[in-house]
């Protein structure tokens, strides 16, 4: 007997099936592949999933918002978690919506078919089989049942198709896509120096520019990941609230389960979002790194007139502005650390949380890395500041922006 889905779960399949015309004629082919579609929705799918604890699936018949059907097709076949595809007849729609399904890791999907017969490529898929009879509905059912189930601990495997979609693409040159996050830019080496024979790294001029350019970049983006780190630890509030109102209701492990995937499925967004300003932070402070290095290089081999006041005063500037940076940078990496040791309390949750939070800490680990390098940068900055800044007067200790051609 199918049971109501638990409250607070919001996991709702999509079925793609070779639904048939419901007005067409009585009797035609069509109107009987509409009854046999809604039987086979109805007697297997429907009640597998309610015994689960899932909502409803949603067939493309029952998409009621305006819009066009395909597209509304389409994204259901790429976002929901859980799809369900009924290959009877080897319909061409429910071929093309399961191929696209395919191309997607990390996504559960369900095959179903009254026949044995289906194309070549689909047919070495587990494929459970029914038959329109009482005991074949039940049979069925309980085979979709115990496919969800394993599926929603993600005890599946990616079938050819979808791994093959996500391999890296090999046979094509790959270009440069600059420095790797463990290597420091092109800057001068130890050996040779700007205006050396053979040097081939940046140019004072140029390096402050491009550090110029990308400040803002560092900014916003640092700006960014706050606001997504807020996002995270609210989804971790939501999760823990959601399992403790589970235990209050007495639903049991399968309650916690369902709260458990539920709250992975919230990190789906942001996680991504996280993932592409962790990147952008990282490339913002490759960018900016030359600069600032051969800023200080300068100082340190003496290229710079400190003898002049404007030139001194711009040197001092940009070196006060990195100090005063410091503990900004300092409280950014604690609250990206601790954030991160938040979220990854959840992990043992299940293995949905789990691959999640693990996508998430290597995303946090990239922030804390481009982050140590301001601090090593303000460290630095500190010592040759009270070095050579430090007494010249209140109004020369009053950093201001870092403006680059105040510091050559």
């Amino acid at each position: 007997m199918a049971t109501e889905p638990e409250n607070g779960t919001s996991i709702k399949p999509f079925y793609i099936e070779p639904i048939g015309d419901k007005n067409a004629e009585p009797g035609s082919p069509e109107k009987k592949r509409y009854e046999r579609a809604m039987l086979a929705y109805h007697k297997i799918v429907r009640e597998a999933c309610l015994e689960v604890g899932l909502e409803e699936p949603i067939r493309s018949d029952m998409i009621h918002q305006a819009g066009e059907i395909p597209e509304q097709v389409f994204r259901h076949v790429r976002d929901d978690q859980i799809v369900i595809a009924d290959l009877t007849d080897g319909n061409a729609n429910v071929m093309y919506e399961l191929g696209l399904r395919h191309t997607l890791p990390n996504k559960l999907t369900i095959q179903i078919s009254e026949t044995d017969k289906r194309p070549f490529n689909v047919s070495v898929i587990r494929t459970i089989s029914f038959t329109h009879s009482p005991g074949g509905y039940i049979d069925a059912k309980e085979e979709v049942r115990k496919q969800l189930e394993e599926g929603l601990l993600e005890r599946y495997q990616p079938v050819t198709a979808t791994r093959v979609w996500n391999e890296p693409v090999v046979g094509f040159p790959v270009p440069p896509s600059g420095p790797r996050p463990d290597e420091s830019p092109d800057r001068p080496s130890a050996a040779l120096l700007p205006g050396d024979e053979g040097y081939e790294g940046l140019y004072w001029l140029e390096a402050w520019a491009e550090t110029e350019d990308a400040l803002p970049n560092v900014v916003q983006s640092m700006t960014d990941i706050g606001a997504v780190m807020r996002h995270f630890t609210a989804i971790a509030n939501q999760g823990e609230d959601d399992l403790e109102e589970n235990d209050r209701q007495k639903k049991g492990t399968k309650g916690r389960l369902l709260a458990a995937i539920r709250l992975a499925e919230r990190m789906d967004e942001p996680l991504d979002l996280m993932e592409e300003v962790a990147a952008r932070y990282l490339a913002d402070t490759t960018a900016i790194e030359p600069g600032i290095v051969m800023l200080m290089d300068r100082v340190e081999r003496g290229e710079v007139d400190l003898n002049d006041p404007e030139e001194r005063q711009g040197i001092c500037a940009a070196l006060k502005a990195m100090v005063d940076n410091l503990p900004i940078m300092q409280d950014f990496t604690q609250s990206a650390r601790t954030t991160k040791g938040q979220m990854m309390r959840l992990r043992s949750l299940a293995k949905p949380v789990a691959v999640r939070m693990n996508r998430l800490g290597a995303a946090m680990d990239l922030i804390v890395k481009a982050s140590e390098r301001f601090i090593a940068w303000g460290e630095r900055a500190e010592s040759l500041y009270s070095s050579i800044c430090e007494g010249q007067g209140p109004e020369d200790d009053e950093a201001g922006p870092v403006e680059g051609p105040s510091c050559l």
